[in-house]
């Protein structure tokens, strides 16, 4: 069973390897104690919004539940009062643009960035 909590640096660190290099604000999925997925949004300094996702074999076999809980994220989001995401499309994933699309991001003039607006 998997447990959902807000992330945490910790979460951020054991998932990604290295410690998150702004403030974040996500969701953590923990099976026996130890995080298996994360997602949010990472805030710079400059107070733009960067999405980030990353999910073990673990949470791979459940795609729809992952992309609700992206668009329920989307829509708190845009409750907070943020108004544009940048993501950055992983393209070793076959299915990574086509997911963006349909979670409502577009492709930006920068390769590989994609964009999201309220």
């Amino acid at each position: 069973m998997l447990d959902l909590r807000p992330a945490t640096a910790a979460d951020f660190e054991a998932v990604f390897g290295t410690a998150p290099p702004w403030r974040i604000r996500g969701v953590a999925a923990h099976q026996d104690g130890r995080p298996v997925a994360l997602g949010g949004l990472a805030y710079t300094p400059d107070g733009a919004a960067m999405a980030f996702y990353a999910g073990t074999e673990t949470v791979q076999r459940f795609p729809v539940a992952i992309t609700k809980a992206v668009k329920a994220g989307l829509v708190a989001a845009r409750a907070r009062g943020v108004r544009r995401i940048v993501a950055e499309c992983d393209t070793s994933i076959e299915a990574a643009a086509r997911w963006l699309a349909r979670l409502g991001f577009r492709p930006s003039d920068v390769p590989n960035v994609w964009i999201w607006e309220a």
